[in-house]
């Protein structure tokens, strides 16, 4: 959760049950946990009285319409690059006003994936991958390890900040 990253948990005053799953934090019991961005409910967004809901995509029409009817400010991302990532984190830095963490957040993680690139490049590759299941899910499609794209729908996910 990029709130967590540049040091703005507290701001969180409502998430899934996922953001609790990657930030454990936010399950102390001083928010509301919600299932899931899916079955998003504007009476239920507005009964927490937030500033702004940021949510990822897989954005099913429904829940979207359920964000927008609540009126409240809303930031939908829709990452598909590292450099997609990055414009994120310095949006919700700059959003929260910590426009400073942004940089240091973004130099951690490029550093993080330069040191993973330097361990592998001469590891010598695996001939073959074994998955239960070989598709991953990405943007509202189902993509398999390869980006062939298998079929439309929604994904499970979910980040309602």
């Amino acid at each position: 959760m990029i709130l967590d990253a540049v040091c703005e948990l507290d701001r969180v005053i409502t998430c899934t049950r996922y953001c609790a799953d990657v930030v454990p934090a936010v399950a102390n019991g001083s928010r509301t946990i919600l299932p899931d961005s899916w079955t998003a409910d504007s009476k239920r967004i507005t009964s927490v009285h937030p500033d702004l809901v940021i949510a990822a995509v897989p954005f099913q029409e429904k829940a979207l319409a359920e964000i927008l009817k609540a009126g409240v400010r809303f930031l939908g991302l829709a990452p598909r690059t590292l450099t997609d990532i990055y414009t994120d984190i310095a949006t919700i830095a700059g959003t929260v006003g910590v426009s400073s963490r942004r940089e240091e957040v973004i130099r951690s993680m490029q550093q993080h994936i330069e040191a993973v690139r330097t361990r592998t490049e001469t590891a010598k590759r695996p001939r073959g991958v074994g998955e239960a299941d070989h598709r991953v899910a990405t943007m509202g499609s189902r993509v398999d390890l390869w980006g062939r794209r298998r079929f439309r729908g929604s994904t499970r996910s979910s980040v309602l900040e």
